[in-house]
Order: C-alpha cells, then structure tokens, then sequence
C-alpha cells in the first residue's frame, strides 16, 4: 500500500512538497507549521532533498516533525524526501533505509542524460514501488524541448493510476501543462498541489 493512502482525503487540501534549513530551504519546520495554522492548511509534507551520500542527518530531520507533530497536534505533518532519478532503470539518488523508512517518497527529474531515455525513465519510475509521488512532472521535459506527444501523456497518467502514484501540481514551475492536466483530472488521477516552497512567504501556493 502506498504510503499516502491514509490521507487520501487531504490531497487537495494541504501542501505535498516543502523545504526547510535541513536542506535548501531557508525556514524551519516550525517556522512552516505556524504559517500553516495562519493559512488554514491540514496537512504539510516536508520533502527534504536526498542524495545517497547524506550531507545532514536525516533522522534528527524526522525527530524534529515528530517534536512538530507533539507541538501542532492539529496539523497532519508528514516528514519524506525528494529523490532525484538517477537512469531509465528508475532507481533514485537516496538512502534505501531512507526510501524505506521516510512517510513519502517524491521522485524528480533534476538532471538526466541522455535525454531522448527521458521517457523510458519516467516509465520506470512511475512502476518503483518506493515512489509516492512525481515531483514537479514534465518541468525535465519543458526545460530541455523534449515535447510529449497526446499518447505518451496518456500512457504515463495511466501508469500513476495504475501503480497509484501521486501527481505534483507543482505551483513553482507551472507544471504540468493546462492540457495535461485536464488529462489527469479527467482520468481521475491521484493529484496533490505543491508549492515546492523553500520559506514560509511560499507555503500554500496554487499559482
């Protein structure tokens, strides 16, 4: 079972992807729990950035949202990451203990050579069982003129349905598409907002 599951109902109600000072965020956990508490958000999932190698530790992150948790006890806190894949195989540039032990795992495309196994990869990730969600989808593919045509589109929505993987309506970076969302909401495919915030001005965008 997917580990979003439980909070099906919150899909559209909280904000899927934040980043604090334990990565490249400039606000603190706290610091985001109280603007959620302003702003009438339920739930906030903290998505650190991971790399195999780990710069911070990553399990005094997790001890911080539960100490968030005991303290905003009104706030449904989530602490998971976001993995950057590495090749068409789907495998992310993280920890296994961490894929296995965080509450959600959201796969993005930061960098990727070669270019033209694009889609082979987002195919495979798309199927990892440890992906939760798809980070900031296609933005790999508008940055770099890689256009998807209305086929491949509806094969990747049909595989986020398929292996229930959660769709980032990214607020940052405007993605995906108007035309692809359409696809999603009509298809009736798990979707969540994300503000991809890195200070607490960011929680909770919908732009």
């Amino acid at each position: 079972m997917k580990r979003w599951l439980p909070y099906r109902e919150h899909l559209h109600t909280g904000d899927w992807q934040v980043h604090t000072t334990w990565s490249d965020g400039t606000s603190s956990i706290f610091d985001y729990c109280a603007e959620a508490k302003r702003r009438g958000l339920n739930l906030v999932a903290f998505t650190e950035h991971v790399r195999r190698t780990l710069q911070y530790d990553f399990w005094a992150y997790v001890r911080e949202v539960e100490e968030a948790r005991q303290h905003f006890t009104d706030l449904i806190l989530l602490a998971g990451c976001e993995a950057k894949v590495l090749n068409t195989a789907g495998d992310l540039d993280a920890p296994p203990e961490v894929l296995e032990g965080c509450d959600l795992v959201l796969a993005a495309f930061h960098s990727f050579h070669p270019p033209e196994d694009y889609i082979e990869a987002v195919e495979t990730m798309l199927c990892n069982p440890k992906v939760d969600g798809w980070a900031h989808p296609t933005l790999y593919a508008k940055k770099h003129g890689i256009a998807l045509d209305d086929k491949q589109e509806n094969r990747l929505v049909q595989l986020c349905i398929d292996h229930e993987v959660l769709i980032e309506f990214n607020s940052k970076h405007q993605v995906p598409s108007a035309s692809l969302r359409e696809k999603i909401i009509a298809s009736r495919a798990p979707f969540i907002y994300g503000s991809d915030a890195h200070c607490v001005s960011e929680l909770g965008r919908r732009d």
